[in-house]
């Protein structure tokens, strides 16, 4: 029985790393002239970007180009856009970044840099359990409807 288990666990292992792929390097890194003011594009989408009252942004998005931003000292001021003007600016050069909910795009990624993205997705799997322990091969089924 503990056997069966294992094969599962080891399974679903070996499932789940199929599934994880590296981004490709770009081909020509972005070189960034010493002391260039960046020009960030950002629109307001909490909890990832929120203008305060007081003109200032915050949130998961401007936490993490914050972060990176300071890491490589870099000097940026943002720049409210529309979204829809996003892709726009950023190819014909008035953005050098944009801090947006951006569809990657294989069109996209000829013209495009992306960052790695560090949320894919919100969906979950939840399944009753007929003891403590796990059902793999249960869960298999029920992700693929067999």
């Amino acid at each position: 029985m503990r056997t069966a288990s294992l094969i599962r666990l080891i399974f679903c292992f070996l499932f789940t790393l199929g599934a994880c792929t590296a981004q490709e390097p770009s081909p020509t890194p972005p070189i960034i002239p010493p002391g260039k003011k960046l020009i960030v594009g950002i629109y307001n989408k909490p909890p990832y970007a929120i203008k305060n009252d007081d003109g200032l942004w915050t949130g998961l998005s401007v936490d993490l180009w914050t972060s990176l931003a300071r890491q490589l000292n870099l000097s940026y001021e943002y720049k409210e856009t529309p979204y829809e003007q996003m892709l726009p600016d950023l190819q014909n050069g008035k953005l050098d970044f944009v801090i947006a909910e951006l569809p990657v795009e294989a069109e996209l990624e000829k013209v495009i840099d992306f960052s790695q993205p560090f949320l894919t997705s919100s969906l979950g799997v939840a399944m009753p359990t007929s003891s403590n322990r796990t059902d793999w091969l249960g869960l298999i089924r029920h992700i693929f409807g067999k």
